[in-house]
Formats: C-alpha cells, sequence, structure tokens
C-alpha cells in the first residue's frame, strides 16, 4: 500500500473507536450492481446547445449591446456582491478581456442579488454603486439579469446546482462550449478562441463527473442506513471501478465512513483503502489528501501514523490554510499524549 511505504508503519487490523461499530465483514468482492444508481439525465441547457436569451434588466457598463452577438465568442460570468470567490475572480476576468481584445466579450450578469423588501430602482443604485467602487478591478462588461428569467434560462437550466461564480463559455455560433467555476475558464476560452476545443469531448466528461456525483450521493444515503451492506458493496465496486482514478471521490468516501455521525458502522478499513489510492494518485504530497488518510489512520487508533500524515500535510499546506492545519495536527497530538 503506497502510505504504508511512505510512514514505513505496520497496519493492523480494525478497531472499535468511540462506541461506534466498525466491520470488516463488508462484502469482499466488487458485486454491487452499478447500473442500479442513478443516472445522469440531460439537462435543459447543455453543452452544444443554443446560448438562451439574456434577459437583461440593465447594462451597467461595457456591453453595449446588450445581447449575445453571433460570430463573436462571449463569456457569460454570473456573480454576487456578497460572493467573495466571484470578488477576487474580477481582476482576472479583466485580464482576460484585456488579454483577447475585440475577439471575446467578457460580460458579468448579477442575478442572485436580491435583498427583501428592495426596489428594481435600489437594486440598481446598490449593484451600480458597487461596481463603482471596483474601479479597475471591472475592466469587463456589467449587467443586471433578472432573477428569474435569467436565472432560470442559464444556472437553474443546468441542473448542476451551480454555485457563483459560475461561467458560460459561448462560441462564434451562439453555442454553449463550455461551463464551469470561472476559475476554470482560462484553458478552455484560449482553446475555443484558436479553435482547438473539443467541445464534445468536454461535455463526455463532464458527464461522466456528473454521475460520479449522483453515484456519491446514492451510496452516501445507502451507508447512513441501520444496515449498511449494500452501501458498502456499492462502494468497492466504485473503488475498484469508476472512482479508481479519481482521488478527490476516493476521498470523499473515506472521510465519509470515519467522520459522518450518520454512519453508525463504519468499514476503516476500506476507508483507508480508499484514502492510501487518493494519496497514490496524488503522489503523496497533497496536503488534503494526507489530512483525509490521518483522520482514517486515527479512527483505526494508529494514533502515532496519523500524526505523521497530519505533521506532512502541515508542512505542505498554503500560508491561509497554516491555522485549519494546526487544529488537526493539535487534536492528533493531544491523543498521542
Amino acid at each position: 500500500m503506497f502510505l504504508k511505504l511512505v510512514m514505513g508503519a505496520v497496519l493492523t487490523a480494525i478497531v472499535v473507536v468511540s462506541g461506534i461499530s466498525d466491520v470488516a465483514s463488508a462484502k469482499t468482492e466488487s458485486d454491487f450492481d452499478l447500473s442500479a444508481l442513478p443516472k445522469f439525465n440531460r439537462p435543459a441547457l447543455w453543452i452544444g446547445d443554443a446560448a438562451p436569451s439574456l434577459d437583461l434588466v440593465e447594462v451597467v457598463q461595457r456591453f453595449p449591446g446588450s445581447t449575445i452577438v453571433p460570430g463573436k465568442i462571449h463569456v457569460v460570468e454570473f456573480w454576487a456582491t456578497w460572493c467573495k470567490p466571484c470578488i477576487e475572480s474580477f481582476p482576472h476576468l479583466s485580464e482576460l478581456q484585456q488579454l483577447h481584445g475585440n475577439e471575446v466579450t467578457v460580460v458579468g450578469v448579477n442575478v442572485q442579488d436580491v435583498k427583501d423588501g428592495e426596489s428594481a430602482t435600489g437594486r440598481s443604485h446598490r449593484i451600480r454603486a458597487f461596481v463603482e467602487a471596483q474601479g479597475e478591478k471591472m475592466k469587463f462588461g456589467i449587467a443586471i439579469g433578472s432573477p428569474v428569467s435569467t436565472e432560470q434560462s442559464w444556472l437553474s437550466s443546468t441542473s448542476l446546482g451551480a454555485g457563483l461564480p459560475f461561467a458560460f463559455i459561448v462560441d462564434r455560433r451562439g453555442r454553449i462550449a463550455w461551463m464551469g467555476h470561472t476559475s476554470d475558464l482560462d484553458r478552455p476560452l484560449a482553446e475555443i478562441t484558436a479553435g482547438s476545443f473539443d467541445a464534445e469531448a468536454f461535455a463526455g466528461s463532464l458527464e461522466d463527473k456528473l454521475t460520479s456525483v449522483l453515484q456519491f450521493e446514492a451510496v452516501s444515503e445507502l451507508l447512513r442506513r441501520t444496515d449498511p451492506s449494500e452501501g458498502y458493496a456499492a462502494m468497492r465496486s466504485l473503488v475498484d471501478g469508476p472512482f479508481a482514478m479519481r482521488p478527490m471521490l476516493l476521498r470523499k468516501l473515506a472521510v465519509l465512513v470515519t467522520t459522518d455521525e450518520a454512519v453508525t458502522v463504519r468499514d476503516l478499513e476500506l476507508a483507508w483503502s480508499a484514502a492510501d489510492r487518493a494519496n497514490e494518485l496524488t503522489g503523496g504530497k497533497n496536503p488534503w489528501f494526507l489530512i483525509a488518510a490521518a483522520e482514517v489512520e486515527f479512527a483505526r487508533g494508529h494514533v502515532s501514523e496519523a500524526v505523521g500524515f497530519a505533521r506532512i500535510a502541515r508542512a505542505g499546506c498554503k500560508p491561509h490554510f497554516e491555522e485549519w492545519y494546526d487544529e488537526q495536527l493539535a487534536r492528533f497530538e493531544g491523543a498521542a499524549e
């Protein structure tokens, strides 16, 4: 096992922790029929579809046409004044607009910025004042969309449960070529402008990811049952199959089994298998995956190993996460004393 080699630790049997049952007898074969899990259904708005009308209430700045113009690439980004990640993305969106010039139009559309009892005029004044205060950070198109029709035809129609900021890239044909978190749009935008983007392949990849999310959610509910044997059979099939090369989903399964209060029977060996595989896939140096391994080891009663992983994770974390990793390390070290 990958982390066994990293730590040089001898991994022992499952133990009982905090009065919660741990099992070694969950089905050991990957014999669950994954076709029984929920399947992806194509949403109303998908890759290759014609971009809906923006249905703007008003244009605040730098978007004179107020609509998507055929023959030009558009980045349609949804944001709100209360959204910190949105605010952090403004300078980069300005850079993208400057980089691509007239070939691309970047427009930030505000739809989820509604306060109870606020008039349309009051909303407009508040958003305009916010944009003005941003100054050079928002050197791209800004518009206010309908909190009903714009929201419904764009964000809600993807069925992705999209949080903000969320962006779409509309190609020169006026069709949706890409959708996702704003922080991920640089590469697809560059490829779309160059004519090398494979929208069909992206759609397939996105469908696979969404299917995995549905599978994870379904298995999570099975694991929370009084008798989770079916859930563990499904989890093992996912770990050995569709999730085998997806470290984030492996990590989520490991943490779910180890820490979720609604999971009353814990197969910690299977959780360790998922955590160990996730670390192998990420090179054994990613703090986010190492701290998950620490959590599983702690639950298994391997406190010194948990401390070891937590220390490596703390040493490699980014500065603004140091406090959180310090808290996790202190928790494990406290149990070791």
